[in-house]
């Protein structure tokens, strides 16, 4: 039972293959497409894995109970993967097995306040994009698009026109980011 994932070649002469990886979010791969790293959400436990591309290899990095990591992602290096765990970004080293939650680094603090931090994506070797809802930001009670450099402490700044304090709000569901990190787009949402 679980999901089916298929690792399709592009080229024609490839052949497609089929895992079986269960993944409770859609794996990522590193930037030189060698690596993917996924979640495993089960009710009351959690893993996150990481395997080659073609699923042979497979390690779990990580694992624990309770409310499960999500949205896993390689640096543009592959030697970090980032994810949001309960509300904040983590870090942790690409190498590691059978770690636990405490093993990791915590880049951002917004537990307890509503959204926190999710969806990490690299833009450079130290810096991440997540979409938040931090305190005293403009976007204090709806998501906005947050910058990290995760060689400073705090939340980041939050990026311009990403989130519209008015009495119609426009705040992002979800985005991307530009493979030359210049440019993030976002889907949206209005309030009114």
């Amino acid at each position: 039972t679980g999901v089916q994932t298929c690792a399709l070649p592009i080229s024609a002469a490839g052949t497609a293959v089929t895992v079986s990886l269960n993944a409770s979010s859609l794996p990522q791969f590193s930037a030189d497409g060698t690596k993917a790293v996924w979640t495993v959400n089960n009710g009351s436990n959690w893993t996150l894995n990481m395997a080659n591309s073609d699923g042979t290899s497979r390690v779990t990095v990580m694992s624990g109970t309770g409310a499960g990591a999500q949205h896993p992602t390689f640096s543009p290096n592959g030697v970090f993967i980032a994810f949001d765990y309960n509300s904040d970004i983590y870090v942790i080293n690409s190498s590691s097995t059978g770690k636990t939650i405490s093993d990791a680094s915590r880049l951002t603090t917004s537990s307890g306040f509503g959204n926190g931090a999710t969806q990490p994506q690299y833009i450079a070797a130290t810096k991440i994009a997540y979409i938040g809802n931090q305190p005293g930001s403009a976007c204090n009670t709806y998501n906005g698009i947050f910058l990290k450099d995760t060689t400073v402490a705090g939340n980041g700044s939050l990026l311009p026109n990403s989130c519209n304090d008015s009495p119609n709000r426009t705040y992002p569901l979800n985005f991307d980011v530009s493979p030359d990190g210049q440019w993030i787009v976002y889907r949206g949402a209005a309030t009114n």
